[in-house]
């Protein structure tokens, strides 16, 4: 059996073994067109009939941050996908980084977010990542050394919610050697070579030293977070019957200054973090020696101890609340691409694409449904939600409007405007909508699309306050 052969075979019995792939599953491959997402889906496709895959599709997240590469990559994925006629979704950061988080992490929350919406979308129910051996190394190392505990050192879940990672066993040089075998060409990401991010610094100045020493640890390392996923597993379990047995009410888990004194440390430091975990939050440690110091204190009132992403930690006269950021807030969800026949949620609105062959389209009716003419508009639509400098076409004898001028007209509070929402094809605004938790009523279309008489070939999108 050739090297590639033999590392499909491994990558099958590592499927097997772990159940990550099971008969008739519909498996969507998250890639960045890089050696390791390149391999996973060469290697995937290639046991498709094996395993008795019934779909795979591939999903690529554009960051917005490297210009030109980051288009490179895009379309080095679409053409993958072109060439193995194989499904392909493409969605793209246009949300602003806030302040006070991590880049990479609010990234990664991002990206996981989009592949979500599509398997709900499109009827995938695995997500599969290309994570290796060296990713599980390097996560491990840097979570050591930024003191973690044990419950944030078990490494990266062979499968996590659906989200499974085949080739986690094997290292980034196998797989390189994996896709010359097939004469397999990626794409190299230059920001990996950046040093300002703490994960390349310690990819390229410390485990290279750690190689040296110990040649072997990354199979090492692999070992320890198996043995320390088996005891979170166990902890976790006590976890979840603690949690089901809080006060949670109307985005508020309470956990009582009682319940604080009976419960052991390690447990309840597990405890903070599965709650923050559950609203799209990490506690590191100093996160949690701030919480426990706020215990032992006498609380003759309310303070705010935390703010992360949203996610309220307050010592309310010795309880500790974890409040989730208002409904409105939590709307904000990534762009992505819809075809007609497709319905889906979105910031708050039901939406139904459909072309419909009428003629008499309804008048000024308040609801906010659109129609289009299909021959003046170009799927895939795309629907996402407003950013600074929008603009849409009104009147023809008129310069395109900002739609920030249309918000301040309509009222639209500064709050809510980033839950606006935008249909757009490939180069022009083509809808604008309000936040579906506005009280304001309107909806504004591109006159480049409207109706003509007796247009038979129309495109209906039905929208429905959720």
């Amino acid at each position: 059996m050739s090297l590639t052969g033999k590392i499909v075979d491994r990558v099958k019995n590592f499927i097997l073994k772990n159940k990550l792939i099971e008969n008739k599953d519909n498996v969507l491959i998250a890639l960045s067109g890089g050696s390791d997402s390149t391999s996973l889906f060469r290697i995937l496709n290639s046991l498709k009939q094996s395993l008795k895959i019934n779909k795979i599709g591939i999903a690529h997240y554009n960051h917005n941050v490297r210009g030109d590469e980051a288009k490179r990559d895009e379309t080095f994925c679409r053409n993958l996908a072109s060439d193995f006629d194989i499904e392909f979704y493409c969605g793209e950061l246009s949300e602003k980084m806030p302040s006070g988080i991590s880049s990479q992490e609010f990234y990664r929350e991002k990206r996981y977010d989009y592949l979500k919406r599509i398997c709900k979308i499109h009827g995938y129910n695995k997500i599969a990542t290309g994570h290796t051996l060296d990713d599980v190394s390097e996560n491990v190392i840097m979570r050591l050394f930024s003191g973690t505990g044990t419950a944030g050192i078990s490494g990266i879940s062979v499968n996590n919610d659906s989200i499974i990672r085949p080739i986690i066993f094997l290292s980034r040089q196998e797989l390189e050697i994996y896709l010359k075998g097939l004469n397999q060409k990626f794409v190299f990401d230059s920001s990996n070579h950046s040093e300002k991010y703490l994960r390349n610094s310690v990819r390229i100045n410390l485990l290279p030293v750690i190689d040296e020493i110990f040649p072997s640890y990354k199979n090492a390392v692999y070992r320890f977070t198996e043995i320390a996923g088996i005891e979170n597993d166990y902890f976790n379990k006590k976890i979840q019957k603690i949690y089901n047995k809080l006060n949670i009410n109307q985005g508020e888990i309470r956990i009582s200054g009682e319940q604080i004194k009976k419960l052991h440390p390690a447990i309840l430091s597990r405890l903070f973090i599965y709650i923050a975990s559950q609203n799209s939050a990490a506690l590191s440690h100093t996160h949690i020696k701030s919480i426990n110091d706020s215990t032992v204190k006498k609380n003759h009132g309310t303070k705010e101890i935390l703010n992360i992403n949203g996610l309220k930690i307050i010592n309310e006269y010795g309880d500790i609340i974890f409040k989730t950021p208002p409904k409105h807030e939590q709307l904000l969800l990534e762009p992505f691409e819809f075809m007609p026949d497709m319905e889906f949620n979105y910031c708050g609105y039901s939406v139904k694409c459909k072309k419909i062959n009428e003629v008499n389209i309804p008048g000024k009716e308040k609801n906010f449904d659109l129609y289009f003419d299909n021959d003046k508009i170009e799927f895939p639509l795309k629907i996402r939600t407003y950013k600074s400098g929008d603009r849409i076409k009104l009147f023809e004898d008129k310069k395109a409007k900002k739609i920030k001028e249309l918000l301040i007209d309509y009222k639209i509070p500064k709050t809510l405007r980033k839950n606006v929402v935008i249909i757009e094809d490939n180069n022009k605004i083509i809808a604008v909508l309000p936040p579906a938790a506005s009280k304001i009523f309107f909806k504004r279309t591109n006159i480049q699309t409207y109706i003509t008489e007796n247009i038979k070939n129309t495109i209906r999108i039905k929208i429905n306050k959720i």
